[in-house]
């Protein structure tokens, strides 16, 4: 399967940078509710018993990452399946965010359309744990953070911190694209060295595969933790490539977050 990396400047290879400490202003705004979301999901023209039929895949919040998901499909597949995205409406219930920070203190970018990202009784949030290694992510990587699920959530999750704030999905270069080895170790420790977690999730075997060899051949880097890298890089079925940050190592309901728990 074919890797897409983005370039990396050589000087940043050294993983044992320290960065500047990241200055948070913290606020209250918690306000639990629900919404109708308005999500894009794949679709796949398959055949069966009574022709050729549409399979329901995953959904998206956005459109274009609906359409970049089905064109990472067709660039690793050779089958000619024919495939839609199709928007659909969806109840969305969440929890309070408490104590949350605002993210657009931390997040350049946002996919989110349920919150403001200019502040206000609806903006963005994120918890004040997960404020921390995120700004770290962006001062240590030197690019841009895009949140792509903050508070309140896109949709209904099994893992209920999405409801409450104290996790999020986010990336560091284009939807669709995987960043190099060497930018997702730095991610990973700026959420291990704030007691957080990190995962990196890709869509297939392949690309997690692709992952682990590229990183196992920086084993020799300095500061760059193979062990860590290689339980932290996962395949999701459907994902777009795309982090994965948590305050906790286990679950709301106490049970344990794999891979965050070794």
């Amino acid at each position: 399967s074919t890797l897409l990396l983005q370039t990396i400047n050589p000087k940043l290879l050294d993983l044992s940078f320290q960065p500047l400490k990241a200055e948070i202003e913290f606020t209250s705004l918690s306000a639990p509710g629900v919404y109708t979301a308005t999500q894009h999901c794949q679709y796949t023209q398959v055949p069966s018993g009574m022709g050729m039929i549409y399979s329901k895949g995953e959904c998206y919040e956005t459109l274009a990452d609906c359409q970049a998901y089905i064109a990472g499909i067709e660039a690793r597949e050779e089958n000619t399946f024919n495939r839609i995205c199709e928007a659909q409406e969806v109840q969305v219930e969440f929890d309070g965010c408490t104590d949350c920070v605002p993210a657009a203190q931390v997040c350049q970018n946002f996919n989110n359309r349920p919150c403001e990202t200019g502040g206000g009784e609806r903006a963005c949030m994120v918890s004040p744990t997960l404020a921390e290694p995120l700004a770290l992510v962006s001062n240590m990587t030197r690019r841009q953070v895009t949140c792509t699920e903050v508070w309140p959530p896109v949709e209904n999750h099994a893992d209920d911190c999405h409801d409450n704030g104290s996790c999020l999905d986010f990336r560091i270069t284009e939807a669709g694209t995987t960043p190099p080895p060497a930018d997702i170790m730095r991610v990973l420790q700026a959420f291990e060295n704030s007691g957080g977690c990190a995962v990196f999730e890709v869509a297939t075997y392949g690309e997690r595969d692709d992952l682990h060899r590229a990183g196992r051949a920086l084993r020799e880097t300095r500061g760059f933790d193979y062990d860590l890298f290689r339980r932290r890089v996962i395949r999701v079925p459907g994902v777009l490539p795309h982090f994965s940050g948590y305050m906790s190592d286990f679950q709301p309901n106490g049970r344990p977050r794999v891979p965050c728990v070794d």
